[in-house]
């Protein structure tokens, strides 16, 4: 609160859930309350606004290329948050329910459909599957929003797998995203997009320099691991800003 603004403050102390979270004094309801005036979805809107302001923002979320993955994803679940809060149904559409209910049991959906509002137990079962498909929808929209230079041969080949092999290879949650990420950096994946070619010039291949020579993989300064310090999967973005200002330094 001390690095707070006057206006924020008033603000903070105008929500339903302030008086709550301070007298609790609950950190997290106290961060997403600050998120909700950050996102401007502090009842100040009207409704419709509101929720189209926290649906676009989220779906405008894209990893920048000063963020590193750790950053990125806790600004996106921070955006997500504010949309599920303020009314919107990210990914809790029809056609991605029957997507996840037809990838589990092919021709389950039309039965579920049409039983889920007599029967309790296909009713359960149908708002499963709709979480399920929120959840598996908001991971492919993450995943989405990674960046493209940083990871453009992840990307590919995951979007290739559907297109190419009729698999469905995306990444069904953030923790997915995650493995795939730190796999793609430990096999020495490349950390900027390649030049495209240009008329007579001849096209690289990965790994090499125009010598002919390999060219050297990164070597992180924490781990070690092939990938740069700020990618690194096992430190905050405070710890590498830190590395980095004493690399700088040297």
């Amino acid at each position: 609160m001390s690095h707070c603004t006057p206006a924020i403050k008033t603000k903070l102390k105008s929500l339903s859930g302030w008086e709550k979270a301070n007298d609790d004094q609950n950190g997290i309801e106290l961060v997403k309350l600050l998120h909700s005036i950050h996102f401007e979805q502090d009842g100040s809107k009207q409704s419709m606004l509101e929720i189209v302001t926290a649906t676009k923002k989220l779906f405008l979320c894209y990893q920048r290329e000063s963020w590193d993955l750790d950053y990125y994803t806790r600004e996106f679940n921070a955006r997500a948050q504010v949309c599920k809060e303020a009314g919107g149904e990210a990914g809790t559409g029809e056609a991605i329910t029957k997507l996840v209910a037809e990838a589990e049991k092919p021709g389950s959906y039309s039965k579920l459909i049409a039983t889920k509002e007599t029967d309790p137990t296909a009713k359960a079962e149908y708002d499963e599957l709709k979480k399920k498909g929120a959840e598996q929808f908001l991971a492919a929209l993450h995943f989405e929003g990674l960046n493209s230079k940083v990871y453009q041969e992840l990307k590919r080949e995951v979007h290739n797998g559907w297109l190419i092999g009729g698999q469905e290879t995306m990444p069904k949650s953030q923790d997915q995203t995650m493995l795939l990420c730190d796999r793609f950096h430990k096999s020495g994946g490349p950390l900027i997009a390649q030049q495209k070619s240009k008329p007579g010039v001849a096209m690289l291949q990965q790994g090499e320099e125009k010598s002919g020579k390999p060219r050297r993989k990164p070597s992180c300064y924490h781990c070690g691991e092939p990938h740069r310090v700020r990618d690194c999967p096992l430190i905050d973005s405070n710890r590498k800003d830190a590395i980095m200002a004493q690399k700088r330094e040297k």
